[in-house]
C-alpha cells in the first residue's frame, strides 16, 4: 500500500469536487487550482527526495524510494 502526501490528498479531493460541479466557471477555477497543486506536488517530491539523500544510507536511491513509497 502506498502512502499519500498531503498535496496528493488535496488533489484527490479537488478532483472529487470538480467531478460534482456543473458550472463551467467553477470547473475552470478548480482546474486552475489543480494545475497549481501539480506544481506543488513536484516541489514536494523534490523535497522528499532531497531529504532522503541527506538523511540516510539506504539500499535504494532517492527517486526509487519516492516512487515506491508515494506512487500508486
Amino acid at each position: 500500500m502506498s502512502k499519500q502526501t498531503a498535496i496528493q490528498q488535496a488533489i484527490d479531493r479537488i478532483q472529487e469536487l470538480q467531478d460534482a460541479l456543473t458550472s463551467s466557471s467553477q470547473k475552470l477555477g478548480l482546474a486552475q487550482a489543480m494545475d497549481i497543486l501539480e506544481d506543488f506536488k513536484e516541489m514536494e517530491k523534490q523535497q522528499i527526495i532531497d531529504s532522503f539523500k541527506e538523511d540516510t544510507f539506504y539500499y535504494m536511491d532517492a527517486e526509487q524510494y519516492y516512487n515506491e513509497t508515494f506512487n500508486k
